[in-house]
């Protein structure tokens, strides 16, 4: 080749021209056919994506630029189909007279452009739908706070509506319960009318008849007070007043201490009712007592007319619907002891009680009355009843004989130191001596509203 080029050098030129048209040749095949493949696959790749874009937007530029990727896309398949129909000879002789950059490159890139366009379509197509989506979001927005404006201004009626509901609520059981307050106290007033009525039937004592009648007689007569009569002042008196617990006290006395035992409970009865502390009695007007229309004064007739004064003194008793309980436990007693327990129900309420029972009311204890009775034991049983209904009531019963021995052995034996016997000189001086000396004391221990015995014998008689 070196005497060739010194030689002939244009032949030389020749041979280095035809090489080169080899060496073209052979790079342009192995470029068509790479050519051919990548644009295949594009093909392939773009089909099925632009297809799936149309049918999500079938608007009419969609369309058309569908129609055109289509024809570059037939158009590339029947020139690589062409190719590859070709012989050898024609694929030496085309790689040399037709490119594959200027056969297919064009092709290839109107592809790609097209497929642009369609994903730059469909991308605006979105932009579209997601600013017809905001609008339609903004109007649901929009009637949704004025649907919420509607439904709180609605809510706020409702409330306003409750709120009156409420107070027109609270009004009617305002009213339904003050009425109700008021029926109950009329019903009960009717109960305490009817719960009198009916006692006062059976009740032959007439208590404020008796005192006003033994005042009446009192003031025609004038009586001389008996030795040992200042019984009042007796430490055991002075004890069962100051007492803070329920107690009985059992005075007994001679016939000649009449007068002055019945002075006593008078006088006595009277400084109570105008101290106001609550006292009940049943005493003795004038001797002989008068029978009553149904017979002599029994035991149970004393129980009565105590039970009835209770009532009238038991306010609280006034506005108690259960007044019709105490009605039955009236209608249902017979005995001494029924009483007792009736009597102790409607004591409940009064702080403190003095009842002074003078015993001689009662003829003789007549034996349909007092078999197993006692009146020691039956009061004892009250303080008893009166403890087991949890009863706040104290109450100071003090029992005035004299004459008839209405206080057996028994009684004298069992309750000594509840008995007060007087008319003894020596013994009411010592009593009195010993009681006059805790009065000054002050009478310490005992309770506000006691009876003020020293009051007794000081007092004068008033119309």
């Amino acid at each position: 080749m070196d005497a060739l080029v010194q030689q002939s050098p244009e032949y030389v030129s020749l041979v280095y021209g035809a090489m080169k048209l080899v060496s073209v040749g052979v790079v342009n095949h192995e470029k068509s056919l790479a050519i051919i493949t990548d644009g295949l696959c594009q093909v392939a790749d773009v089909l099925p994506r632009m297809e799936n874009t149309v049918n999500l937007y079938p608007t009419v530029q969609m369309r058309k630029y569908m129609i055109m990727l289509q024809a570059q896309i037939i158009k590339f398949l029947t020139v690589s189909l062409s190719w590859f129909k070709e012989s050898r000879a024609l694929h030496i002789l085309h790689s040399v007279t037709q490119p594959p950059q200027i056969q297919y490159n064009d092709l290839v890139e109107k592809i790609e452009i097209l497929s642009q366009s369609i994903s730059i379509t469909a991308q605006l197509s979105s932009f579209a739908e997601q600013r017809d989506m905001h609008s339609v979001t903004k109007n649901i927005m929009s009637k949704q706070e004025s649907l919420e404006d509607q439904v709180d201004d609605k809510f706020k009626k409702i409330s306003q509506e409750l709120c009156e509901l409420k107070t027109a609520v609270v009004t009617a059981q305002t009213l339904n319960s003050s009425a109700q307050v008021s029926m109950q106290q009329q019903l009960s007033q009717l109960q305490l009318m009817s719960f009198i009525n009916n006692l006062s039937l059976n009740v032959t004592l007439d208590p404020t008849k008796s005192l006003q009648m033994y005042f009446f007689a009192r003031k025609r007569q004038h009586t001389r007070q008996a030795d040992g009569s200042a019984f009042w002042l007796a430490s055991k008196m002075q004890n069962w007043n100051s007492s803070i617990a329920s107690s009985l006290l059992m005075v007994k006395g001679s016939h000649r201490l009449r007068n002055e035992m019945k002075k006593f409970s008078a006088d006595a009865i009277q400084l109570l009712r105008e101290s106001n502390i609550p006292v009940i009695w049943a005493i003795k007007t004038s001797e002989p007592q008068t029978p009553t229309p149904i017979g002599n004064t029994t035991t149970i007739d004393i129980i009565k007319s105590l039970i009835l004064q209770a009532i009238n003194l038991n306010s609280s008793l006034h506005t108690e619907p259960s007044l019709c309980s105490h009605l039955q436990m009236y209608l249902s007693a017979k005995t001494e002891a029924d009483w007792l327990v009736l009597l102790a129900s409607v004591l409940k309420g009064i702080p403190l009680l003095y009842i002074i029972i003078d015993i001689q009311l009662l003829f003789t204890p007549t034996p349909e009355s007092s078999i197993g009775f006692s009146w020691p034991t039956g009061i004892f049983e009250l303080f008893k009843e009166l403890s087991e209904r949890d009863s706040k009531t104290v109450v100071r019963v003090l029992m005035l004989s004299y004459g008839s021995s209405f206080f057996t052995q028994d009684d004298m034996r069992g309750y000594s130191r509840d008995i007060l016997v007087v008319g003894n000189k020596k013994q009411a001086a010592k009593e009195m001596k010993r009681g006059s000396r805790k009065e000054a004391k002050g009478q310490r221990g005992g309770q506000r509203g006691d009876l003020d015995l020293g009051k007794i014998p000081h007092r004068r008689m008033k119309r």
